[in-house]
């Protein structure tokens, strides 16, 4: 904190002081965080267009198809494209998080490196992911021993966020029934918060492969796959076919209905965030894994991360990322 010299004229006490510097923090906040929207703004009017352009061409391209694919939406990409709305650019920066309820607001900061949040029993640290369509998914995993006692304890309350909006110059953290976690309030990282930290948490920017990873679009669901409700997904899956070897324990993945996922490879343990839109859309986020090395590892982990979509092919729960492509199967247990 810089403390104003004494003069014959004014005398400033150290309140005051303190005030001013927070008002003026908050307002070169506020001005970066406009300055920082409007960019993102022709970024992604510039992405859009091209998307556009993409998706029109490939339509005058591609064959319709007649294959079925059970009751619900059809496999193409068309309800995730007139569902793209939400621009998850504008979720990078330094936020004080306030309605949640705490009675000192946490400081999170949203970017390239992953998610950083202080609160009053210090720093902790995690990843994110968001979407187009407006979902979110959020885990910390690590920190000072004061915040990571226990994993329940670990993350806040908001954190169970599966979906965000704006809301003028701030973003609203949602839960899966449209109710409001958390407000997000433009900010900077305070000084006693800032020692020893990494520069790009205390001034996250876009960089051009977070825009990559974030405005990614879809190729259209292989023919033949049907979505998946959040309901069919819930439950543990193991892999549709077995690998070779034998790893001490057996592979799979769990989806919870609290919005946690967790699994093995068969050797190392997994766990993370995840939320399901519509037009098979999967959004997951990833806590940290041990890195032990088993023979018949199957890497259900690296299928799920990998994935933007989940859907059904017959009774076999396929991952497809954004190419196109399938990542893995797995089967219910």
């Amino acid at each position: 904190m810089i403390v104003p010299e004494k003069s014959q004229e004014l005398i400033i006490d150290a309140a005051d002081a303190e005030s001013l510097e927070a008002e003026a923090l908050i307002k070169e906040a506020r001005q970066r965080q406009r300055k920082r929207q409007l960019f993102i703004a022709v970024v992604v009017l510039v992405v859009a267009l091209g998307s556009v352009i993409w998706v029109a061409s490939a339509a005058g391209t591609r064959a319709p198809s007649s294959n079925k694919t059970g009751p619900g939406k059809s496999a193409g990409g068309a309800g995730l494209a007139g569902s793209r709305h939400a621009n998850p650019l504008q979720l990078v920066g330094v936020w004080r998080v306030t309605g949640t309820g705490q009675h000192r607001p946490a400081i999170a900061s949203i970017g390239g490196l992953g998610l950083v949040v202080w609160q009053s029993c210090g720093w902790m640290s995690g990843d994110w992911n968001a979407n187009q369509q407006g979902l979110f998914a959020g885990i910390l995993s690590g920190g000072v021993p004061a915040c990571a006692s226990s994993y329940a304890s670990l993350n806040p309350a908001w954190l169970a966020a599966t979906g965000y909006k704006g809301d003028g110059r701030d973003e609203l953290l949602l839960a899966a029934d449209g109710r409001v976690l958390a407000h997000l309030v433009p900010t900077t990282v305070p000084p006693s918060y800032a020692r020893a930290m990494s520069p790009d948490y205390l001034h996250p920017v876009v960089t051009p492969q977070l825009r990559k990873v974030l405005l990614q679009v879809s190729r259209p669901l292989p023919s033949g796959l049907a979505q998946v409700s959040t309901k069919q997904l819930r439950g543990r899956w193991g892999p549709a076919k077995a690998s070779p070897g034998h790893a001490p324990h057996q592979a799979y993945l769990s989806f919870n209905a609290d919005g946690d996922w967790s699994g093995s490879d068969g050797c190392n343990g997994l766990y993370g965030r995840w939320s399901l839109g519509s037009g098979a859309t999967i959004l997951v986020a990833t806590g940290p894994q041990t890195t032990m090395a088993c023979t018949g590892m199957t890497p259900v982990g690296g299928w799920l991360s990998q994935a933007t979509r989940a859907a059904f092919q017959g009774s076999v729960l396929v991952f497809v990322n954004a190419g196109g492509k399938v990542t893995g199967r797995l089967r219910r247990e």
